[in-house]
């Protein structure tokens, strides 16, 4: 039987490290327990740049398990559910979608949840670029990466808006409103 299953979100590991889960399909052989690649990307902190690294995806007990390819035994990430509905993340969009959803929102269509989702102490893509977002912090700036990200405002509530403004030196290039979600 062929499952598939459909989960862009988040997972993480023990360590703590983002898992990105696109789309997978399984081949599910009679209840037998198996293991095998899938397409995806466990992003590790190297350098101040964020590197893809391979994971599985694996069955065990009826549930699928995430985990790191390089590692035995499999450092479990979490459960994929197939049915499990997770936000669309701005870092998981194409290239397409993020100018689409940029123009839109700059020309005052929508809202801001409609385009840009941020979890906490996490990070977003703006036009390209990796911004480590520690909502803590006044000012925060990554390392081996072009500008700054200033937060504007700072909260952690779910539901609450968070003010992002990227500026290149002193060259403001843009503010977005992140829809903050835990």
């Amino acid at each position: 039987m062929k499952l598939n299953i459909t989960a862009p979100g988040l997972f993480f590991n023990r360590s703590g490290d983002r898992v990105t889960v696109d789309q997978i399909v399984l081949e599910n052989s009679a209840g037998a327990v198996v293991s095998f690649p899938v397409k995806g990307r466990i992003w590790k902190m190297y350098r101040g740049a964020y590197r893809p690294r391979e994971f599985k995806i694996w069955t065990a007990s009826g549930k699928f398990y995430a985990g790191e390819q390089s590692r035995s035994p499999w450092d479990i990430v979490g459960e994929v559910v197939a049915d499990d509905v997770r936000p669309v993340y701005w870092q998981d969009l194409t290239d397409d979608q993020k100018a689409q959803a940029a123009a839109k929102y700059h020309n005052g269509e929508g809202t801001p949840g409609d385009y840009f989702t941020y979890t906490p102490d996490q990070f977003i893509v703006i036009n390209g670029d990796v911004y480590d977002l520690d909502a803590d912090a006044a000012v925060y700036e990554v390392e081996g990466l072009k500008g700054h990200v200033r937060i504007l405002e700072s909260s952690k509530a779910d539901g609450a808006a968070l003010a992002v403004q990227c500026v290149d030196g002193w060259r403001v290039i843009s503010v977005y409103r992140v829809q903050v979600t835990s």
